[in-house]
């Protein structure tokens, strides 16, 4: 392997003497490719969540409701719910989440990485795609999505929450 040495010059920068390394042929570059996204409900949302404490042997639901702009469908609306398992089915939080346009509606299936513990919510769910409707009709698309809550705090303490939460596919 053999090396090839590059001079070292001086040039002059606005009254100072600064150190350069100068090749004498330019340096090509490779251009720069801007790859979008496989996942076609990529993108972020905002909005507004409650929760209901029912019979703690059948869970929680968890309703979510607000806005999101996703690669695929553009600007939506988010709908849905989460379950949690309870005491009878202690396994996963699932449920359900649809993104509306006026040109269509695609709904997904979502269910919680972790067991249902103590924690209460979780953050990551896996998702699919189980309907998709108008412009949308033939979507498939699977992944993971991450919902975070905060709640608000006169809620913090109570069976019953609200707050807002924040999704990003």
């Amino acid at each position: 392997m053999t090396r090839k040495s590059v001079p070292l010059m001086l040039e002059a920068l606005d009254g100072r003497v600064m150190p350069s390394a100068t090749t004498p042929d330019p340096v090509m570059t490779h251009p720069i490719v801007i790859l979008q996204s496989t996942h076609a409900l990529t993108g972020r949302g905002t909005g507004d969540y409650t929760s209901k404490h029912g019979n703690p042997d059948v869970g929680v639901t968890h309703k979510l409701h607000g806005s999101a702009t996703l690669q695929g469908t553009g600007k939506v609306t988010v709908t849905g719910q989460i379950h949690g398992p309870g005491f009878i089915n202690s396994t996963t939080f699932t449920g359900k989440l649809t993104f509306q346009t006026p040109h269509g509606k695609v709904r997904v299936d979502v269910t919680s990485f972790r067991p249902a513990g103590p924690a209460g919510l979780p953050v990551w769910y896996r998702y699919h795609v189980t309907q998709a409707t108008g412009a949308f009709h033939g979507m498939h698309d699977t992944g993971s999505l991450r919902v975070d809550v905060k709640v608000f705090p006169s809620f913090a303490a109570g069976g019953d929450q609200a707050g807002t939460f924040r999704i990003t596919i």
